[in-house]
């Protein structure tokens, strides 16, 4: 799967987890970017992507995560 393709599965599972269609998200896109996105949400956002790509993360695979980008590499990663 092309990282383009992964980036608009993440944009539909970020838009659906904070309930706002007009979400947009990039590679640089952070916790700080977003005022809804806490711990709590981070879980749900996980969840959703481990569902949504049959991928599961290690802790410190998550704890490394720090934008989208980052997501996006450790998606691919497991999916090749």
């Amino acid at each position: 799967m092309k990282k383009e393709d992964i980036m608009v599965k993440l944009q539909e599972i970020f838009a659906d987890v904070f309930g706002n269609d007009n979400l947009s998200i990039n590679e640089e896109t952070n916790a700080d970017d977003i005022d809804a996105w806490d711990s709590l949400t981070n879980i749900t956002i996980l969840a959703a992507v481990q569902d949504e790509f049959s991928v599961s993360f290690e802790i410190d695979e998550i704890v490394a995560m720090k934008n989208v980008g980052e997501m996006i590499a450790a998606i691919a990663e497991k999916i090749k």
